[in-house]
């Protein structure tokens, strides 16, 4: 069914209501939240007067519908999220082919992906070159704040579980008289020295259906953490679900707006494996730590993937390009900085000095530019497939 039989009510099997017009472009982000909010219609079983048994499901839609899209199938799910379990409606669509936009060069960009905290506590994703002029995606530093709180919420948690372990270790001699399967459950739980939160509320849930009225005093100070701790890191992964859907709406906004106004898009195509990579025992105290631990908040593969999204639904080609940090974009010198973790560089044949980052956008985009002008290049105006998917 097309997306505007979905949303006219006339389909007797699945319907949605229609969101507000400006649900994804309303300057509050509070009030387009709320706006895409809606109520999907999914038929059950058929009824004896020959319609359907409907079943209402509030749903927030995270991105619009393009009008064009035809949905091929609707998948409603149950996830687990934290201690809670939520519901999930996903529509699988598909697009015509958009016409490919008219390339031109001055209309370029370039895009290197990456992450470095700003002095003011954001956190920069990516750098947009447009030529002359350059742009930056960051996740604000409010939001890095909250990030923050949740994390440090989950570390009080776990302090706290390995208080109440410490507690059950401790008073393992005054159980007095309990079963043997009891004793050797408890005994290897405290022997462990791995045990965390969730084995010792498998051992309290456990205890509590196959032995209530044994060792009472005991079940009931578990009993009472277990409580707690289900509901704290149940709030904390909602806490940290809506900061997840805040930056994916921050960067479906960054790259509708590159899609909109460039006709090529060049990217980082470089893989960002090793930067993403743990670091060892002998790295801890260097200072590629720091960087390393903002992967999980930078998501650049989220990135990546509304930025494909947003280029596929203008036909705004996307061109990969590789190495782009380690060539100056002024000369073609690659350059050679006394730290790899020098952010500001200085070119030692012509003398420029630059942020490496801004450095690789503005290498990207004469690229994306020149494969405009050279037609001869095979297939340069095509996107890459193998661009889309990295990190």
């Amino acid at each position: 069914m097309s997306a505007d039989e979905t949303f006219s009510g006339r389909m007797r099997q699945f319907s949605i209501d229609r969101p507000a017009p400006d649900a994804w472009t309303h300057p509050s982000r509070g009030e387009r939240h709320r706006r895409q909010r809606t109520t999907a219609r999914i038929a059950i079983y058929p009824t004896e007067s020959g319609g359907y048994r409907l079943l209402d499901v509030p749903v927030l839609m995270h991105r619009p519908m393009p009008d064009a899209a035809r949905i091929k199938s609707a998948t409603l799910q149950r996830k687990r999220q934290g201690a809670l379990w939520r519901w999930q409606l996903s529509l699988t669509c598909e697009l015509p082919a958009a016409p490919p936009r008219e390339p031109r060069a001055d209309r370029a960009c370039g895009i290197d992906f990456g992450w470095r905290l700003r002095p003011d506590g954001s956190l920069r994703t990516a750098v947009i070159s447009w030529g002359d002029e350059h742009e930056e995606i960051a996740l604000p530093h409010d939001w890095m704040d909250e990030f923050d709180r949740a994390e440090a919420w989950h570390s009080e948690l776990d302090s706290e579980a390995r208080e109440t372990l410490d507690w059950l270790r401790d008073r393992a001699a005054t159980l007095g008289d309990i079963p043997d399967g009891l004793r050797e459950r408890i005994a290897d739980l405290i022997g462990n020295r791995l045990s965390g939160a969730r084995a010792l509320g498998r051992l309290t849930a456990w205890w509590s259906r196959t032995y209530p009225d044994r060792a009472s005093d005991h079940l009931a100070r578990l009993l009472e953490w277990s409580r707690d701790d289900l509901r704290d890191r149940a709030s904390r992964a909602n806490w940290v679900a809506r900061l997840v859907r805040r930056r994916r709406e921050l960067y479906r906004l960054a790259a509708a707006r590159i899609a909109t106004h460039a006709s090529v898009v060049g990217i980082d195509a470089t893989t960002l494996t090793e930067a993403a990579r743990l670091p060892g025992p002998t790295e801890r105290g260097t200072l590629h730590h720091a960087a390393r631990s903002q992967r999980a908040r930078a998501a650049v593969s989220v990135l990546r993937n509304e930025l494909s999204r947003a280029c596929a639904a203008a036909g705004v080609p996307i061109i990969s390009c590789t190495g782009a940090t380690n060539v100056c974009h002024v000369c073609g010198t690659p350059p050679q900085p006394t730290s790899p973790a020098d952010v500001t560089w200085k070119c030692h044949s012509c003398g420029t000095v630059y942020d490496q980052d801004i450095n690789a956008a503005r290498t990207i985009r004469r690229r994306a530019a020149n494969a405009i002008a050279a037609p001869e290049v095979p297939g340069p105006l095509q996107p890459d497939d193998s661009a889309l998917v990295l990190g």
